[in-house]
């Protein structure tokens, strides 16, 4: 009965012979996820390392029933993988005495046992990345139906979410994209030494980006405050948040390693309009933020679901102050007022200073340089 919670237990299943593998594998995998349906309890009976290697377990499990055709239902077997890499990663603390070879700084000490099936451990969080969990997770949103005009993305080829929709965000592709995205978010942050791997690996799934991309802007195109203030609720249920994140963390990724021909001549993955379209985006967002929200980023989540798009935020400005693919003054907000935010400066008034501080292309550089003088300096980040 404890063989869960052992590490690479398994392995055991992939020596079997195909059919009594895909017996067993279907058995073991549905009672596991009977046995986490009711986690707290199960949580209170197990050790930190012993959840993290029913994580891993269920991980492989899951992979074997995949590959051997299994049905598997996606509410259940979400909700039991994120509730124990949410479980597994309060392990995790910058603070904590001991190193730990897959969660980094943790406060619990490594067992003898965890050392020496490391080796297959680490093969388990690489299948959480691999094609066929990509497949399995994100292949609704990626055979969405296409239509063939829309102003939003400055293409001519765009997704028709709002027939999807119907206007509800109660979507079922919506959801279940929402869920997903929570639940990878929830992987870089587990295992953070893996993050690039992940997110690479995503990035490199085909037309991964711009659908997400397509699915969060089609929704808030019109103004990106409703979704200001739902990231700047710690609590919040917006299922465009998740998607957010996970789109923010993945292309600020991915963008790092573009060369100036891959973005600027071949255009990919975005155009140069799209480029600039998701620049606005963000930029306006946290702009909204952090003006009307700024007591929220005192919020342990808040504030780094705001560092998550700051920085890609960063990436696009810095690439094209480096090399131009946006209009004059582009980076100042619509909903932006220098002359607000000088007189602020000047009140001493924190949210202004964050803003020059934050994203300080906000101000135009010569109204920058009259506001240099109110203030001597700039109020830390939180």
């Amino acid at each position: 009965a404890e063989w869960p919670l052992r590490p690479g237990t398994p392995s055991l299943i992939s020596r079997l012979k195909p059919g009594h593998m895909t017996q067993l594998t279907e058995y073991t995998l549905t009672a596991l996820m009977s046995l986490t349906a009711n986690t707290d309890k199960i949580i209170d009976t197990c050790s930190k390392e012993q959840i993290l290697f029913l994580l891993l377990n269920s991980v492989h499990l899951l992979y074997q029933a995949l590959k051997g055709g299994m049905v598997i239902k996606y509410p259940t077997i979400i909700r039991t993988l994120f509730t124990l890499l949410r479980d597994a990663g309060k392990m995790v603390s910058p603070k904590a005495a001991h190193w730990h070879p897959l969660l980094g700084m943790c406060d619990t000490a490594v067992s003898s046992q965890l050392t020496n099936s490391l080796q297959l451990l680490t093969i388990q969080i690489r299948l959480l990345h691999s094609q066929l969990f990509k497949k399995f997770f994100f292949q609704d949103l990626l055979e969405a139906e296409f239509s063939t005009s829309s102003k939003l993305l400055g293409t001519t080829r765009a997704v028709s979410w709002k027939q999807l929709f119907s206007g509800k965000c109660e979507s079922r592709l919506l959801l279940h994209v929402s869920a997903v995205c929570s639940l990878y978010n929830v992987v870089i942050k587990t295992f953070h030494l893996y993050k690039t791997d992940i997110l690479m690996s995503l990035c490199c799934f085909p037309d991964f980006l711009s659908s997400l991309w397509k699915l969060v802007y089609t929704e808030h195109s019109q103004s990106s405050r409703t979704l200001a203030r739902n990231m700047a609720t710690e609590q919040t249920t917006d299922p465009f948040v998740p998607l957010l994140l996970l789109f923010c963390s993945c292309f600020g990724q991915y963008f790092v390693v573009l060369s100036d021909s891959e973005i600027y001549e071949q255009e990919q993955p975005f155009s140069l309009k799209q480029l600039g379209t998701i620049g606005d985006f963000v930029n306006s967002m946290l702009f909204n933020i952090i003006w009307n929200h700024y007591d929220e980023l005192k919020n342990a989540t808040v504030l780094e679901r705001v560092s998550t798009c700051h920085g890609l935020l960063i990436l696009l400005h810095e690439r094209d102050e480096r090399k131009r693919y946006t209009a004059t003054k582009f980076w100042t907000p619509k909903d932006a007022s220098p002359a607000a935010i000088i007189a602020e400066l000047k009140a001493g008034k924190g949210r202004a200073h964050k803003i020059t501080d934050f994203i300080p292309w906000v101000l135009p550089n010569k109204k920058k340089e009259k506001s240099t003088d109110c203030h001597s300096a700039l109020i830390p980040l939180l």
